[in-house]
């Protein structure tokens, strides 16, 4: 696992986001294992942490299915951001920097959407 659950919580926090575990798991990711998170505040994402070859899948997964209206994923090696919407221009920046927040480790932040 490139990123702890601790670190990915730590990064959250710099950028303003709460995180808390919770169940809810969407498609492509009700089958894996790992870690979920959603901010305490309500705003409409999730953020699992799992490892680096579920990753792996679960990206390609949704790179298949294609960013639709104005959902955002996000990616860092076993780090992936998902929002099916509603997110405010400003928020989704802050779900992106916050990746960026992460220990440099030489990988890329990817993103899929729409639109920031």
């Amino acid at each position: 696992m490139t990123y702890t659950p601790a670190e990915v919580i730590s990064a959250a926090a710099r950028q303003g986001f709460d995180l808390e575990p919770t169940d809810v798991r969407l498609a492509p990711f009700d089958a894996l294992s790992g870690e979920a998170f959603a901010p305490r505040t309500g705003d409409s994402f999730t953020v699992y942490v799992m490892e680096d070859a579920d990753a792996d899948g679960a990206w390609t997964d949704l790179v298949a299915i294609r960013p639709q209206g104005d959902s955002l994923d996000v990616r860092r090696a076993n780090v992936v951001v998902v929002s099916n919407g509603g997110l405010e221009r400003a928020t989704r920046f802050r779900v992106v920097a916050s990746l960026w927040e992460l220990p440099d480790r030489g990988l890329r932040v990817d993103v899929l959407t729409t639109r920031l």
